[in-house]
């Protein structure tokens, strides 16, 4: 069962860090949330050493509790404090002990939230890495759907659209279902629906000569589209029937309420088609479906990996 968005009931729990991008982050959280017509959960994550190596002993595992319960209060009052930021948005806060990721997805399912947002800080460090850990770790395990928002994205600078990928295949579903839900619970969002064909303009050019050769000889039934259209026309043609089937319903939907549904297919590397499209077109977040091999491919979801996406400030959603 995918999560369900209830416009003005619905939390996302979201990952707080007290860092130097933390009054970005919650700025950009902000305004997705009154958007999104989202109640907001701000949880901060006290990580004792035990949640990292478990032949720390039991002495250590203790002065860790005590460190805990010393400093409680002060990170509670501290997320408390963090209100004033989220003003006209409906905020609870809560101070947990764990590791990070593990917080967070219990909590969601806990107040089985719509998503989980954290953000990930884009620049590299003194060695040129960057660190994306707890984004990696959540959205390679978490059924809720997490929005990773990168240090310098500009979600409150952008036009009340959401970008969905779709690679036509079951792994796709979640993300649709989300990206659906989000244009048609707040209503103002524009869905604009996004598919990839891996092979550029050129190759496709290529193959299609081969074709229609092929047609003329007899070796190659014909396929009077081909002819008429050419391999590149058609493609778009079939591929977009495959995503109004996957999506018909929800662009009826859309229309009948005034909203806005657009298709877009583009050709080449998905991951570069992905980041082209997301700068020309300014929309809030990119939706995706996680991939069941994506734990065999760091930082990857099918044909585009994640880290890309995160270095040029784009805020993902991911869905499973």
């Amino acid at each position: 069962m995918y999560a369900q968005i209830v416009p003005g009931e619905s939390w996302a729990v979201v990952g707080v860090q007290f860092d130097k991008n933390l009054d970005q982050f919650l700025a950009e959280v902000g305004h997705f949330a009154k958007a999104s017509k989202l109640k907001l959960k701000l949880i901060y994550a006290w990580e004792p050493w035990s949640a990292y190596s478990p032949v720390i002993p039991d002495l250590m595992t203790g002065y860790s509790t005590m460190l805990y319960r010393m400093e409680h209060a002060g990170f509670l009052e501290k997320l408390n404090a963090l209100k004033d930021k989220l003003k006209g948005i409906e905020v609870d806060t809560k101070v947990l002990s764990g590791r990070a990721p593990e917080v967070l997805m219990a909590e969601a399912t806990a107040q089985e939230a719509a998503m989980i947002i954290v953000g990930a800080d884009a620049e590299p460090d003194a060695f040129g890495i960057r660190h994306f850990s707890t984004a990696s770790s959540l959205t390679n395990q978490s059924t809720t759907p997490v929005l990773v928002i990168p240090s310098g994205s500009k979600i409150s600078a952008s036009e009340p659209k959401v970008l969905v990928a779709d690679d036509l295949n079951e792994h796709s579903l979640p993300g649709l279902y989300f990206a659906s839900q989000l244009a048609m619970g707040a209503s103002q969002y524009q869905l604009i629906h996004f598919y990839a064909h891996d092979e550029d303009e050129s190759a496709l050019e290529q193959t299609g000569k081969a074709m229609l050769e092929a047609m003329t000889a007899g070796t190659l039934p014909f396929d009077a589209d081909i002819k008429e259209l050419g391999l590149k026309e058609v493609v778009k043609k079939r591929v977009g029937e495959k995503m109004d089937h996957r999506l018909g319903t929800v662009k009826g939907l859309l229309t009948a309420s005034g909203g806005q549904y657009t298709r877009r297919v583009e050709f080449g590397d998905a991951s570069q088609a992905l980041i082209t499209a997301f700068k020309e077109l300014k929309p809030t977040i990119l939706v995706m479906g996680r991939h069941k091999t994506f734990h065999f491919k760091p930082f990857g979801f099918g044909r585009v990996p994640l880290e890309n996406l995160l270095e040029q400030r784009i805020p993902v959603v991911v869905a499973s």
